[in-house]
């Protein structure tokens, strides 16, 4: 049976080469896709006209569905009927088209400093008032044994990288030292670990206050005490939110050399920055996730005052709690 897609519908193709390639569906036959108006990411390079891709070089497919309102919707749930086989093949990118528009701009709309300038200044007033920021040490994932080279942080608008290795200095600057510091701010990073290890040991800085994607995953995922395996990012990412996996595995893969090269190519700047861009979102998911029946508790007591008096919806909301085997706090 053909490929069965909206004409116009935007497709995410992972290929088995590791290239990603999105596009608008133009047409395709059994073995065939044909997308229009592409781009390959990580680049961003555009290509013109009609190209085609082959079902044996396709991994998987990625629908950005534009007319999700929630990121709860389901691949029966779209209106393209293509066969189990394809089904298998395709899924929906779990995130609403505005949303993941605005994540890939934030890729290449970064702001790069290799100096204490102007823009450093506005970038650390940006990043002081944020309540959450992102938070990727390039060069940290070898622990306490090497220094970071990029500090990439990032707020829900705005990517920045600092450039460590070209600030020359022993230590951390002492405003991004004061951000990583904070107890007011919440720093979202995957594998605290090894990064905190490398901010003690080589820059000594002690990070405080922050919410570890990784550790996250591993709790939701466990069953009883069995220890289960530690995710990539771009694992979670593909698991909760359908990305493909390959859109940031490139740069999780990057040598630690090419990130000690001098000047950096803008290539490699976007490189970096999409391994921060999804770092909050991920968190608010899991989040979600991990206080689901507690959020479910506060929908059902508050929805329960409006049908009757504050009295009532204390005991409706205990009963609740009884049938669900929650524990009731007098």
């Amino acid at each position: 049976m053909d490929f069965k897609y909206r004409k116009g519908q935007r497709l995410v193709l992972e290929l088995a080469s590791l290239e990603v390639f999105e596009g608008d569906y133009e047409s395709g036959t059994k073995n065939r896709i044909d997308l229009n108006n592409i781009i390959e990411y990580p680049n961003s390079s555009k290509i013109k006209g009609i190209q085609s891709f082959y079902r044996c070089d396709i991994r998987s497919v990625s629908v950005v569905d534009n007319d999700q309102s929630s990121s709860s919707s389901s691949n029966d749930e779209l209106s393209f009927n293509n066969s189990a086989e394809d089904k298998d093949l395709t899924q929906v990118i779990l995130l609403p088209k505005v949303e993941y528009d605005r994540l890939k701009d934030m890729m290449y709309d970064f702001i790069y400093m290799a100096t204490t300038d102007r823009r450093y200044k506005d970038a650390i007033d940006d990043l002081l008032n944020a309540e959450n920021i992102g938070v990727v040490g390039l060069g940290s994932q070898y622990g306490r044994s090497n220094k970071i080279q990029l500090l990439l942080l990032s707020t829900w608008k705005q990517v920045y990288i600092f450039d460590i290795l070209s600030f020359n200095r022993k230590n951390f600057e002492p405003e991004l030292k004061e951000i990583l510091e904070s107890p007011f701010i919440k720093k979202v990073v995957h594998d605290s670990q090894r990064l905190n290890a490398c901010l003690s040991h080589c820059h000594n800085v002690t990070m405080v206050n922050f919410f570890d994607t990784q550790v996250a995953d591993m709790y939701i995922n466990k069953t009883g005490t069995t220890p289960v395996a530690s995710r990539s990012l771009s694992d979670c990412l593909a698991h909760y939110f359908h990305l493909p996996c390959n859109l940031i595995v490139q740069a999780e893969r990057t040598d630690i050399k090419k990130w000690q090269q001098r000047p950096l190519t803008d290539a490699r700047k976007t490189r970096a920055a999409i391994l921060v861009i999804y770092l909050i979102v991920l968190k608010n998911k899991l989040e979600e996730i991990l206080l689901r029946d507690y959020y479910n508790e506060v929908k059902i007591y508050s929805s329960n005052v409006k049908g009757g008096t504050y009295y009532d919806s204390l005991l409706i909301t205990k009963k609740t709690r009884t049938s669900k085997n929650i524990p009731c706090y007098n």
